[in-house]
Parts: structure tokens; sequence; C-alpha cells
């Protein structure tokens, strides 16, 4: 079997691969997987990334015993096949002579931007990576012997839409929360256009917002911390600047008054990273090709996490309200201008109830379930993030991120707000009230 992947060193691709292999350990000569990707931000290269994954995480999550371990570094050394590719500039007839003739069974586009800021440029790089990125990938498929076509979308490019929701709903006339999930879906779009002209099956899968591991070791496992985790954060970096002490933010707890905005009747649909990829497998080997949700069957609400959230951090203070106050106190200030700005489309948002009539009999067939992100997993997934400070080298004295942890748009915002705070507690809302209506707050970060 010959597959073919974008997007690997993700949250959702890293954790497909681990499953794709660990359901051929049986015949690794047979599999054939060729990877395409780009170098990170310290130049490693792709080749020793993805060993270095697939060989210490995959082996993990797939439970190996030596002797299967030392198969799976060869198998990685000498059947791994890598291609440079970049979503900002791609030479499709270079990467399709890399790849080489032969018959593919499946091609995988995982690969995305991910940014939910709201900006020209954000929206330029968005429509270059996302949209333009993904126009590439098909001619390059155009080219090749493909059998079946994947594209992993999200399950909110269907914008503000109530009731239930079908896996192939997209009206571009709704009300989008950012660029990000209108890129989404113009590129779904271009795939079903490109399917139906070019008579390859595709599958379109639309995750929801993936949390760690909740099925495969290591529970609550995830390298990239975003979304409900980058809110934690923020929290996070904002209590360390109160302590004034890196070593003491476990184990103090300390309070905030922030009066934060959501629903309390509604919340997000998180979905585990392992589960994800098991159901797009699953979907993909024994389904018929169209679109698959790969969601939770119900929401966590938000006044759940976002609690346990700051519980986990040790910190108290939140208050609920149904519409941002008129008067802010600096920290809110700075809240509603960085994270608050990025998420609270979402906070506010109707409950959204994501169909999946389709998927589910074939999940049924292998036993397969979306664990629930309810209190217990929910705690499973937080002290990992706490474990690991949510991605967040908090030792230095200007925290960058650690390895390809946070490199989402909220980090560098944090790191840039918190390292201009004064940490005596207290007596810092003055000063930091100056720093916010100054109009100059650090400014959010670019590409991912």
């Amino acid at each position: 079997m010959k597959v073919v992947i974008t997007g690997a060193t993700g949250l959702l691709g890293r954790n497909f691969i681990f499953e794709l292999i660990k359901r051929n350990l049986e015949q690794l000569d047979s599999l054939d997987l060729v990877i395409l990707g780009r170098a990170d931000a310290a130049g490693a290269n792709l080749a020793t990334r993805m060993r270095e994954i697939i060989c210490s995480e995959g082996a993990v999550y797939m439970g190996l015993d030596p002797k299967q371990s030392a198969l799976l570094e060869d198998f990685c050394i000498q059947q791994l096949r890598f291609v440079p590719l970049d979503l900002m500039d791609i030479d499709t007839g270079d990467v399709a002579a890399a790849i080489g003739p032969g018959r593919i069974d499946g091609f995988f586009h995982i690969a995305a931007m991910l940014d939910f800021r709201d900006t020209d440029w954000v929206t330029q790089q968005l429509e270059i990576a996302n949209v333009l990125g993904t126009e590439h990938i098909l001619k390059i498929v155009s080219t090749l012997n493909v059998d079946s076509f994947s594209y992993v979308g999200s399950a909110y490019s269907c914008g503000n839409s109530t009731g239930l929701i079908a896996p192939d709903h997209g009206d571009f006339s709704l009300h989008f929360r950012n660029p990000y999930e209108i890129s989404k879906l113009k590129a779904e779009s271009l795939v079903k256009r490109w399917s139906e002209i070019s008579g390859v099956p595709c599958y379109i899968f639309r995750p929801s917002t993936i949390s760690g591991r909740l099925i495969e070791p290591t529970l609550g496992a995830i390298h990239k911390f975003d979304v409900f985790y980058a809110w934690g954060a923020f929290f996070l970096r904002m209590k360390l600047k109160l302590l004034g002490s890196p070593t003491e933010h476990r184990s103090k707890r300390v309070s905030m008054d922030v009066r934060v905005l959501y629903r309390p009747d509604a919340g997000l649909n998180i979905v585990p990273a392992d589960f994800a990829a098991k159901a797009m497998l699953q979907a993909w080997e024994h389904g018929r090709p169209g679109s698959y949700h790969l969601v939770n069957n119900q929401e966590t609400l938000h006044s759940s996490y976002l609690w346990m959230i700051l519980e986990a951090i040790g910190v108290d203070g939140l208050t609920q309200v149904d519409a941002i106050p008129t008067e802010l106190n600096p920290l809110e200030k700075i809240y509603y201008k960085t994270v608050g700005k990025i998420y609270t489309p979402y906070t506010v948002s109707e409950p959204m109830l994501f169909d999946t009539s389709n998927i589910r009999p074939i999940l049924d067939q292998a036993g397969l379930s979306c664990p629930p992100v309810d209190e217990k997993n929910l705690r499973i997934l937080l002290d990992y993030a706490v474990q690991n400070d949510f991605g967040m080298s908090l030792n230095e004295e200007h925290p960058s991120p650690r390895d390809s942890a946070v490199l989402n748009v909220l980090q560098p915002a944090i790191i840039g707000i918190a390292s201009q705070l004064p940490s005596e507690g207290p007596a810092y809302w003055p000063r930091l009230d100056a720093l916010v209506n100054s109009g100059n707050p650090p400014a959010l970060p670019g590409r991912q």
C-alpha cells in the first residue's frame, strides 16, 4: 500500500501516521509511506524530525516491545520517503517527480495554516497557504495515479450555523468567526469541484477542536497547545508575572479579577487527536467517498473547561458575563485585545450539533467511539498541559515557545504582553492600565 501525506508533523497528521503504521505492523515491508513537508523553524530536517517522532512518540502510541521498536526503526530508515514541500511556495513539477510513478492508494492533504486573527495580512497568508496551497496540491495529484484524495478541513467552516449541521454543509453567505474558517471552506470547495472534474474519489474530513490523546498512550499527550490550551497559557503567564518567580507557579494560587464573556449553555466540540486519526483511517478504509465530521458526540461546556483550566493552574477570580463590560480593568483590557478578541466569537456562539450519521455505522463496525471530554477526561488533558506548562518555557527571562509547541497566534502575544508586566501584585494595575491605554500593546505575531 502506498500513501502520501502532507502535514505529518502536525497534531492530527502524526497521530494518523501512528495509527496507519500500527494497523500495518505485521506487513511493514508492504507499506510505502511518502511524507511531504518542510524543515521546522530551527532548520531541523524533515526526515530527521519524522523519524524521531515515529520512533519515540509513535512507539509509545503503538505499545511496541523492543523487537517491534527495532523493526519500526528499520522501516523509518529504509522505507519512509520524504519530499520537500512548502504550501507557500510549491513547485508542482518537482514535487510530483519526487513522489515518483506508480499507483497511490491514498493521498492525504492534512497540512494547513492555523491563525484565528482577522487582519488583512493574515487573511492574505491564509489564502496563500490554505487555498492556493490546496490548489497546488490538486495540480500535483492530477499528474499522479491516485485511487483517492482526502482533504482535512474544519467542522467550524460551517460558520455560525445552528441546528443539525451536515458534514457537507457550506454556505459562504453565512457569518464566519474569522478568515481561517472561510479559507478552509474555500479549499474544501476547490477539492469538491476538482473531484467532479477529475473523477478521482474524494474524502473530506472535518475535525472540530483537536485535543490531546484519550485512547492511546501517552494519555493527554499533545505537542501543540492550541485553542482552549492557549487560553490557559495566557492566564498562566499572567500568574507568573504576578508571582514574579517561575519556581512557585505550581504551588501557589493567585486571584485575578477578570470578567469573561461566554454562553453558559454552549461549549466547544473537543475531539481527541487519536480518536480523530482512527476515525479518519476507518472511514477511508471502509466508507464511501464523501464528507465526514470527526467530532465528539457533545460539546464540552465553556463553563466546564474554562473553570477547570483556571483551577488546574491555580487561578481564582473568573466571573462569567453576558456582555463585554463597558469599564474594563487593566487585565481585562489586555484579555479582550488579545486572547478574548480571538476566542470570544467561539464562546458566544450558539450550541452546535454536528451530524455524524454517515460515519457512525463505520465506527460502530470497528467498535470505535469518541471518549467524552467530561470532567474526568478533561482533567487528564489538563494534567498533561500543566506538567508541560502549556508548552511555554517559563524559566527564561524572556520565554520562547518550546520546540514546536504553542506555534499558534497566542503564544508570542502572551510572551510579549507578559514581559512588560510588573510583578508586584495588585500594585501593578495603574502601570498596566497605562500600558494598555498607550495604544501600543504588543503586536500579535504573523505566520504560525
